[in-house]
């Protein structure tokens, strides 16, 4: 069976976000993602926005494989500008 966890917590100005999951090892950071987003999006082949917006929103994204599992974290920084 496959499993997804996913965690979320907000903590000195920062939004923190940890999905994991049993999956086969995958390392979204180290894709390629080549978005064209002069094209409408039914004329977008499927796949790579997601990983394209993470790296557009986030403030830091990491990547671990720990004990056969994925584990994704993302922080936004809120509230008071850097």
């Amino acid at each position: 069976d496959k499993i997804v966890e996913i965690h979320c917590e907000a903590k000195n100005h920062h939004f923190e976000i940890i999905i994991a999951d049993n999956g086969k090892p995958f390392n979204p950071i180290d894709s390629e993602v080549h978005v064209n987003k002069d094209l409408p999006p039914e004329k977008r082949p499927i796949g790579g926005l997601g990983i394209y917006l993470i790296r557009k929103l986030m403030d830091e994204v990491t990547y671990q494989r720990k004990d056969n599992r994925n584990f994704l974290k993302m922080n936004v920084r809120f509230g008071i500008p850097e």
